[in-house]
């Protein structure tokens, strides 16, 4: 899997263009790097996908943006000079090269400036604590009831305030001085210096995934500044490793270990540092000899007789050409000490499921996953694990898949919401992905089948708590694409506030003013312009939470034919087949008939504004406080949805 630095010599690319900020030595080191990438990648080069399993520490749109940024040819993929070139602005540029990086990345429509539009897009998938300081006493409630004063009643949070709007709001009535709407670089990087916790989370994210300065003997000031007192970026998920804790910022975890060669041991020098393992021959030589960077790797313990080894390989190891690095310790406590942090630097890629689970029962299954019951074997909490098949590396369908499993787990990543399913962890191995999730009771229609509780209160607690949720999840960019009662998670209990919203498979992360081609979605909870192929994004999000609602309110879908083209039928033309309006509440009829299931976009509403409804809006008043942290029990069970209309049953 390394390789050696006669491998690694470097080419004419890096000569011509070779970056003043790198020595020969790192400028070796990043050769290596960029080889793995790309014999990971088709073409000699380093795609998205890659590119993003290197950067894993930036969230969202963050990592798309940056290798656009990366990408100054526009070819899709970057080369060595690219690599480096981008390495070069990110890692080793002034404060105010990585701000015009930054600003590069928030100018999504490349005119030369940063809308609102745009500004939100980016500062939504950054953690909230980190811009924290930027809100001040907004954030953190300024407004403390003096001693004796009496209790005021808490008011419920609104969606919005599980967002960063509030940092965007502010970056324009601050720093937009002509009022137009638009910040330029110099108006940006004056937002940048009055929100702090932006670039510092850039640099504390290039710190993690980048550290070959920090495997040097040397370190320059430049590596300092980089990797010094910056904190983890917290945006990551905790795991249940238990002991197995990565390295701390900063640290590097080394010491001698023997490689086996022709029958005979090599002692070499080893270098852990962040997710990338360097040897040397020598402890003393500035220079590793080799690196493997351990992104989609398998660490596991060896034992061969008296030896106690571990062996790292990439899970499609056989198909990419890359040998195993197999290597052996002084003794079993040292080679345990080195699994730990190799797992623990990897993430749960490095594990196998059954180190931590013990899998029950199958709850549900589709073509390409299916969903199993499991128990944590230390906490004993009841789980739901979703298996992908990855399939053939290079079958068409199989690569959507893992795109699709890609992209769900992203979404996931970035929500943080009450009523989202939370990510636990995520495992992976040669043939399929493993995704953890809470162990639910069930679906929102198998409850409603199981105590036939429709009506016009059940409605309204379960429209409240859905909209609120897409409402988020639009303020994020993050269409969910197939909304449906199947997709909606919830226990018994009366009031619903356990219902959370599920299976992301075919979501997407949105830029301002974008809009899908790719058309999908269970039939029954389409809105029209998908069928036209007019549009599958935010719009057709609030269509099919109308349709979950009025099955909660009628115990059937609006739109319901004998045949798949007669119920298209009746959704293009918004002939409400089912319902008997004359038993609710004329309020109620209004929000479905006249601003909801309403086939002209352009007249339905937003999510924000269903929550702003004369039927909602009262409770949203008198629902208690929440905050993203507050996700409920873990029980119950969870099912898989896989009714996805095929593209072939688009009009």
């Amino acid at each position: 899997m390394g390789q050696s630095a006669s491998q690694n010599a470097l080419s004419s690319h890096t000569t011509a263009n070779k970056p003043d900020c790198f020595s020969d030595e790192e400028l070796n080191n990043l050769k290596r790097l960029f080889d793995q990438l790309a014999r990971r990648s088709p073409n000699a080069t380093v795609d998205l996908e890659h590119f993003l399993e290197f950067f894993a520490t930036l969230p969202g749109l963050h990592g798309d943006q940056l290798f656009i940024a990366f990408d100054r040819k526009k070819a899709g993929a970057l080369d060595f000079d690219d690599f480096v070139e981008g390495m070069a602005r990110a890692c080793r540029g002034t404060r105010h090269s990585k701000i015009r990086l930054l600003f590069d990345m928030y100018d999504l429509k490349r005119d030369g400036e940063v809308s609102q539009a745009e500004l939100r897009a980016l500062v939504n998938h950054l953690p909230r604590e980190e811009l924290d300081e930027a809100c001040g006493d907004s954030r953190r409630g300024a407004a403390k009831t003096s001693p004796g004063a009496p209790a005021t009643r808490k008011k419920r949070r609104s969606f919005l305030d599980f967002t960063n709007d509030d940092v965007a709001d502010k970056a324009f009535d601050e720093c937009d001085a002509n009022h137009d709407g638009k910040l330029d670089l110099a108006q940006f990087e004056v937002w940048v210096g009055k929100t702090p916790g932006v670039l510092e989370f850039f640099d504390a994210s290039m710190a993690q995934a980048v550290s070959f300065g920090a495997a040097l003997n040397h370190r320059s000031k430049s590596d300092e500044n980089l990797a010094g007192a910056r904190k983890r970026p917290s945006f990551q998920k905790s795991t249940s490793f238990g002991a197995l804790a990565p390295l701390g910022e900063g640290e590097v975890l080394e010491g001698p270990l023997w490689k086996a060669t022709l029958g005979a041991r090599h002692r070499r020098h080893f270098k852990l540092v962040s997710n990338i393992l360097y040897y040397f021959k020598e402890a003393s030589d500035p220079t590793p000899r080799g690196l493997v960077f351990l992104g989609g790797c398998q660490c596991e313990p060896v034992d061969e007789g008296e030896l106690r080894g571990f062996r790292v390989v990439h899970w499609d190891a056989e198909k990419l050409g890359e040998r195993p690095q197999q290597l052996y310790a002084a003794d079993e406590s040292e080679r345990d000490k080195w699994v730990g942090a190799i797992r623990a630097a990897i993430g749960g890629k490095a594990h196998a499921l059954d180190d931590f689970y013990d899998v029950g029962a199958e709850l549900g299954s589709g073509a390409f996953a299916s969903v199993h019951e499991a128990t944590h074997r230390a906490s004993k909490d009841r789980v739901a694990v979703k298996h992908i098949e990855k399939g053939d590396k290079d079958d068409d369908e199989a690569k959507d898949h893992r795109e699709m499993c890609r992209r769900e787990i992203a979404v996931m990543r970035l929500a943080s919401h009450k009523h989202v399913l939370p990510l636990i962890e995520v495992f992976e191995d040669r043939d399929r992905i493993h995704i953890v999730l809470p162990y639910r009771l069930g679906n929102l229609r198998q409850r409603l089948e199981r105590t036939r509780a429709y009506g016009e209160l059940s409605a309204l607690r379960v429209c409240q708590r859905v909209f609120d949720a897409v409402a988020y999840l639009h303020q994020l960019g993050i269409a969910h694409r197939d909304l449906k009662a199947e997709n909606i998670l919830c226990d018994d209990d009366e009031s619903y506030n356990s219902i959370q919203v599920a299976d992301f498979g075919i979501a997407q992360v949105l830029r301002p003013e974008e809009d899908l081609e790719d058309c999908r979605g269970t039939i029954e909870y389409c809105a029209p312009e998908v069928f036209l192929r007019q549009g599958c994004g935010f719009p057709a999000d609030v269509w099919s939470v109308g349709c979950i609602g009025f099955y909660v309110l009628f115990g059937s879908l609006p739109f319901q034919g004998d045949r798949k083209a007669e119920t298209i039928g009746y959704i293009l033309e918004g002939d409400i087949q089912n319902g008997d309006w004359a038993a609710v509440d004329d309020v109620v009829q209004d929000l479905f008939t006249d601003r909801v299931l309403v086939v002209d976009v352009e007249k339905r509403i937003t999510a924000q504004d269903a929550l702003a409804h004369a039927w909602i809006s009262p409770l949203m008043e008198r629902s208690s406080t929440v905050t993203s942290r507050d996700h409920p029990a873990v029980t119950g069970s969870w099912f898989p949805s896989d009714l996805i209309l095929p593209k072939n049953d688009l009009m």
